[in-house]
């Protein structure tokens, strides 16, 4: 019996247009063998090494959501309190530089106030990132890391 460590990224709103995103780790040559299994789900499928490494690339994707999901609505809040009309706003942002995929799939919730409890992966944040720290010895300043684990 051979195992992979292969988290898959996204929302259930991303597995039909296939924009997920599975990161690969373990025996290179069980990945190549489970391939088609994959790719009949997503084209983005990515072998990142040993057994693991695709545990650590999904933190390090969680942590990039909880930031930019706080970015995105301090932004908003801004916008509004600026008087500026929000579905102007995503309008003219999120095609622009400062547009994100956070802002572009939170944004309408945010601009109709229904806010909706945290996915999985802003509280996977909270709970393994100071592990995988911890365990790897790392010792990096982190201001945004530990900002939203406070705030979320």
């Amino acid at each position: 019996v051979e195992m992979l460590d292969c988290p898959i990224s996204g929302t259930p709103a991303l597995v039909l247009p296939r924009k997920t995103v599975f990161f690969g780790s373990g025996d290179e040559e069980v990945f190549h063998h489970c391939l088609p299994v994959l790719q009949a789900i997503t084209d983005n499928n990515f072998y990142l090494g040993g057994f693991g490494a695709g545990s650590k690339m999904k933190c390090v994707a969680n942590l990039l959501v909880a930031v930019h999901t706080l970015a995105a609505a301090e932004a908003m809040v801004l916008s509004t309190k600026a008087g500026l009309d929000p579905e102007m706003v995503m309008k003219v942002i999120n095609p622009s530089i400062a547009g994100s995929t956070m802002l572009a799939a939170r944004g309408p919730m945010m601009a109709a106030r229904r806010y909706e409890p945290p996915l999985g992966s802003i509280h996977q944040v909270q709970e393994f990132i100071p592990l995988i720290k911890s365990l790897a010895g790392i010792r990096l300043p982190d201001p945004l890391t530990r900002l939203s684990i406070r705030i979320l």
